[in-house]
C-alpha cells in the first residue's frame, strides 16, 4: 500500500460521518452514513417485539450466579483448578450491539442484521467451554 493509499485509508476510518462495514452477505464493504445507521439501529433496538430496555445493569447478579457455580463446581472437582480460572471473568465487558447492512435487501436504505458481540463478555468462556464439551 502507497503511502497516499495508507492515508486515504486512515482519513476513512477516523470520519464521523460515516461507518464501514462488512456486508450481511456477499462479502462486499458498505459505506454508509452515520446518521442512517444509526436511525437502523434505533429502529431495532426500539421494536418491543424483540428487545425491552433494561431497568438495572444485569452483570453484578450475572457474576454473583456464575461465580458460585464455578466455585461449587470447582470444590466438588467437577472442573479442575484451570478450567475453574479459565471459566471465572475478573472484569467483563458488556456486548456489543451493532449491525451488518443488508445490501441484497436495498442499496439505498439497507436494513441491518442485528449482531451481538460477546467478545470479553462475562458467558465468553462458558460458551466457549460448552463447545468444546458439546464436539463429537
Amino acid at each position: 500500500m502507497t503511502r497516499q493509499e495508507y492515508a486515504a485509508v486512515q482519513s476513512l476510518k477516523n470520519d464521523k460521518n460515516i461507518v464501514i462495514k462488512p456486508a450481511d452477505k456477499g462479502g462486499a464493504i458498505v459505506v454508509i452514513n452515520t446518521e442512517q445507521y444509526t436511525t437502523e439501529i434505533k429502529r431495532q433496538l426500539n421494536d418491543p417485539q424483540f428487545y425491552l430496555p433494561l431497568t438495572k445493569d444485569p452483570m453484578p447478579l450475572i457474576k454473583k450466579d456464575i461465580d458460585e457455580v464455578l466455585k461449587f463446581a470447582h470444590e466438588c472437582e467437577y472442573i479442575t483448578k484451570k478450567e475453574y480460572e479459565f471459566l471465572n471473568v475478573k472484569h467483563p465487558v458488556i456486548p456489543v450491539f451493532y449491525i451488518l447492512p443488508k445490501i441484497h435487501k436495498s442499496i439505498n436504505n439497507p436494513p441491518g442484521r442485528p449482531i451481538i458481540s460477546g467478545i470479553g463478555s462475562i458467558l465468553e468462556p462458558l460458551l466457549k467451554f460448552i463447545d468444546l464439551l458439546l464436539r463429537p
